[in-house]
């Protein structure tokens, strides 16, 4: 059996679980703890302005991993997702920051080839190896990461480096590589339907066989200047909930702009986006005992609407209902949640109630509204 069928198999058999009986989030077992993460960064210039709007966790390096990133990360309590090398192996802070690997970074896409054009996707033998590399260079065991491009969810991208009829099968084997998944597509940018967040992470966990881990990436600036759109913090948040409704274990920002003019941290430029992806993060990690504990199958029903995403949630002896409209227009579902009579559902961080009456209430929608309750 070759060493790429000895992943597959091993693959196949292996679900990281935590309490709640569902896949972890492959960086800590700790209920309180959600992955917040941002891309490529420069810790020792930004670490203390990303940790101060939620992120807790840094994947990937601008200028890869050294002693003073792995201090700046320290000193503000974030984690690390990095390539291995002599520093981030043999530094006595590794272990403390250092929660997972990096493999390389969209190998599904067409890469360079070094002529001015592009060739094939990175070989899936070359993912095995590089999996194995990492796992025999670790004493410790920690997860490798692997992040995959916008193909994962937008099945017409033309940058991918494989047959478009090998598509699923391309990715459950390149998983195998991996303890950890992601993908990313920006949708406002690139001009596609918001609901491509929703469209991957389904995507992923259904070709990783709902065990592993999965993450997405999303936009939070326009990062070129002739894209199709700047995202709002609206649309961002919708994003946000939606991958989060779909069962994603952590996601991250793309926070760079690369023209008219080149800022790494993009987000950090925008106070207004900044705020906002700030109040959106303290949302998301004030919740995420709930979001690590068990999915509620067929938890609820939606009437009077179109396209809503709903999760639900029974945690602490309340039910929580996550609702996400990624329709630009205003609608006013009701609905029905499984297990509820009469109740009060709050909504979290709106200050006000709603009554629910023999398990059903109804609520008003405008563009890209999220709204989650929590019914008691």
């Amino acid at each position: 059996m070759s060493r790429f069928a000895r992943r597959l198999q091993q693959a196949a058999g292996t679900a990281l679980t935590s309490g709640g009986g569902t896949v972890g989030n492959g960086l800590s077992t700790d209920p309180s703890f959600f992955p917040i993460a941002v891309w490529l960064q420069t810790p020792e210039a930004v670490a203390a302005d990303y940790k101060a709007i939620g992120v807790n966790t840094f994947i990937g390096l601008w200028n890869g991993v050294t002693n003073s990133s792995l201090t700046a990360l320290n000193d503000q309590g974030l984690y690390l997702v990095a390539d291995q090398n002599a520093t981030s192996l043999s530094d006595p802070l590794g272990p403390t920051v250092i929660k997972a690997w990096a493999q390389t970074d969209e190998p599904d896409n067409a890469q360079d080839d070094g002529q001015g054009g592009w060739g094939p996707a990175v070989p899936v033998q070359t993912i095995i190896d590089r999996y194995d590399a990492f796992k025999a260079g670790d004493t410790l065991g920690r997860p490798v990461y692997l992040n995959f491009g916008q193909a994962v969810a937008n099945p017409s991208w033309i940058g991918i480096g494989y047959n478009p009829a090998d598509r699923e099968t391309i990715y459950t084997q390149y998983s195998a590589g991996a303890d950890i998944v992601s993908y990313d597509v920006y949708p406002v940018n690139a001009g596609l339907p918001l609901t491509y967040i929703a469209d991957g992470v389904d995507n992923l966990r259904r070709w990783t066989n709902y065990e592993k881990p999965v993450y997405f990436w999303l936009e939070c600036t326009k990062y070129n200047s002739g894209n199709a759109g700047a995202p709002t913090p609206a649309q961002v948040k919708c994003e946000v909930w939606l991958g989060l409704t779909h069962g994603a274990n952590g996601f991250g920002y793309f926070c760079h702009v690369f023209s008219p003019s080149f800022s790494e941290a993009g987000l950090l430029d925008d106070s207004t986006m900044s705020a906002a992806v700030g109040a959106l993060n303290a949302q998301v990690t004030s919740l995420a005992p709930v979001l690590n504990s068990a999915t509620v199958t067929n938890g609820v029903t939606v009437s009077g609407a179109t396209g809503m995403h709903t999760m639900v949630k029974r945690y602490g002896g309340s039910t929580y209902l996550f609702a996400v409209s990624p329709s630009t227009s205003t609608q006013t579902p009701t609905f029905t949640v499984a297990g509820v009579s009469s109740a009060t559902a709050t909504v979290d961080g709106e200050s006000r109630t709603i009554p629910v009456t023999g398990g059903s209430f109804s609520d008003a929608f405008t563009a890209y509204a999220v709204h989650i309750y929590r019914i008691q």
